[in-house]
């Protein structure tokens, strides 16, 4: 739920900022969904990632750092891709590059495969997290 609130939230605030600010342009509120139904697919294989990574690892901090790492090392690929051939080989490797909100805005299209790729990631990593969890010994005290 929070997820959803978290992805609605740009296209709420691109509709009352148009509503209060008058443009030059006009605003086509509908091309503002499909990248927040995508960033709605990345929150939902981040969470995913977290909660598999949380089940399979004991230490609560190592767990986030984990996490952490995978998302930056996300990033850094997604900024270097551009530069390097090689980033640019691997770059399905990381959760950012299922992410392109500008070029989906700027194009009008729903990012379909890269949403369903989010999906996959999220769903997958979601059971296999559940599953470890159910068969994992927790101590009661």
């Amino acid at each position: 739920l929070a997820a959803m609130i978290l992805a609605a939230c740009p296209v709420l605030g691109v509709w009352i900022g148009s509503l209060i600010f008058e443009t030059d342009e006009v605003v086509e509120i509908t091309r503002y969904f499909p990248p927040a139904v995508n960033f709605f697919f990345l929150l939902f294989a981040v969470g995913g990632i977290s909660g598999l990574t949380g089940t399979l690892i004991d230490r609560r901090g190592f767990a986030v750092a984990v996490i952490a790492g995978i998302l930056i090392a996300s990033m850094v690929l997604n900024f270097v891709e551009p530069f390097r051939e090689l980033a640019e080989k691997i770059r399905f490797i990381g959760l950012m590059s299922y992410f392109r909100p500008v070029d989906v805005i700027r194009e009008g299209t729903w990012p379909v495969m890269e949403m369903t790729v989010l999906f996959l990631i999220g769903g997958v990593c979601w059971l296999h997290g559940l599953w470890f969890f159910c068969r994992k010994d927790i101590p009661t005290a």
